[in-house]
């Protein structure tokens, strides 16, 4: 597994350098569908301070689909908070929100759980009034998608 110190000279270079050459390499480590588990990344990308919002923001934009990079900013958003960064946890949140309601309906499922989970961050900032409808539309998508009963 990587940690943030393999990924420090490539991040460093991001400050000077080419950003496409170095969000290239990060892609080329960590492969897309281990974005979302992945804390070296996120450690990594956090160590950008008060800009670090825009490199994450950036960099889910190199992603493979909409669902990876919606997937990316809400657990970025959760690790964050879970490392008691709260302003960058709720930029990230307001970063993917946009995201999750612009996956179309070949995507409802996926997107029914990243709205469940941005719900979920919202919550844990005790911002009940942001979270409740994001709740109530994933239960909204899960009834029609899979019937009342779940199944």
């Amino acid at each position: 597994m990587q940690n943030s110190r393999n990924l420090e000279p490539i991040l460093t270079t991001l400050v000077t350098g080419d950003e496409d050459a170095v969000f290239d390499a990060l892609i080329s480590l960590f492969p897309v569908d281990q974005m979302r588990s992945n804390v070296a990344l996120t450690d990594c990308l956090t160590a950008f301070g008060e800009g670090a919002a825009d490199v994450f923001t950036r960099f889910a934009t190199r992603l493979g689909d909409d669902v990876a990079r919606a997937e990316f900013l809400i657990s970025a958003a959760s690790h964050a908070r879970n490392s008691r960064n709260l302003a960058l946890s709720d930029d990230l949140s307001k970063a993917a929100s946009p995201k999750v309601r612009e996956l179309g309906n070949d995507a409802e499922l996926e997107r029914a759980k990243l709205l469940n989970d941005l719900g979920y961050e919202h919550y844990r900032a005790a911002r009940f009034a942001e979270a409740e409808p994001l709740f109530t539309e994933a239960l909204s998508i899960h009834r029609r998608v899979l019937g009342a009963d779940g199944g």
